[in-house]
């Protein structure tokens, strides 16, 4: 058993005489140890710096990144460590639990939120409408944009694909249209909250009185 063990042999002479020997075997106990002896993350900078005795971390990451390699070994070469290597990361709040578990089977879990942040993308890919030609041309950083139309034109439709998949348009869809200037709104608002809005000027020009009447 883990301690000292005493063990005793005697040895019987044939004249009689007895002889004792005595063997101590002292059986190490099993390591208690369940620090982790460093804990390290590929993406970002764990908070607080790592120190065995603190067990919740946190972590934060941009958009961009979607996995993150945590590694980690126990302080004692007999402490076993679990939840470690490569991890998935969805936008928020990502928890991972690291335990480390003794020789004794004695446990400690330390946890690690990796923040993985919103996408602020907030652009459009492309910007259309259904009479004229936008001028300028299109480009996802300019956001004035005017539309010459004919008289005739009464209706007209402005369609936007976001960059990001993950933003929503708002302001598409069909418009009617008055003589002169229509002014409209398009507005990407990104995964984050943040706002971009591309305005449209649509004029549409006046009925021209005829002169040969």
């Amino acid at each position: 058993s883990e301690g000292v063990n005493t063990f005793t042999i005697t040895v019987t002479a044939e004249n009689g005489i007895v002889k004792t020997y005595t063997i101590v075997i002292t059986r190490a106990y099993k390591d208690t140890n369940t620090n982790v002896g460093n804990l390290s993350v590929s993406e970002g900078v764990l908070s607080p710096a790592f120190d065995k005795g603190i067990l919740n971390y946190s972590v934060t990451v941009e958009n961009s990144v979607t996995s993150i390699t945590i590694n980690a070994e126990g302080e004692a070469p007999t402490t076993s460590v679990s939840g470690t290597g490569i991890k998935n990361l969805n936008v928020g709040a990502n928890v991972f639990e690291i335990k480390a578990v003794s020789q004794d089977g004695s446990v400690k879990a330390y946890t690690v939120v990796v923040t993985r942040e919103a996408s602020s993308n907030n652009k459009l890919r492309s910007l259309t409408v259904s009479e004229g030609t936008l001028s300028p041309v299109f480009a996802e950083d300019t956001t004035n944009y005017t539309v010459m139309v004919g008289y005739g034109v009464t209706t007209i439709d402005i369609g936007g694909t976001p960059s990001d998949t993950t933003a929503v348009v708002t302001g598409t869809g069909t418009k009617s249209l008055n003589v002169g200037e229509n002014i409209y709104a398009v507005v990407v608002r990104g995964e984050n909250g943040d706002l971009k809005t591309y305005t449209i000027n649509v004029v549409r020009e006046a009925l021209e009185a005829n002169a040969y009447l």
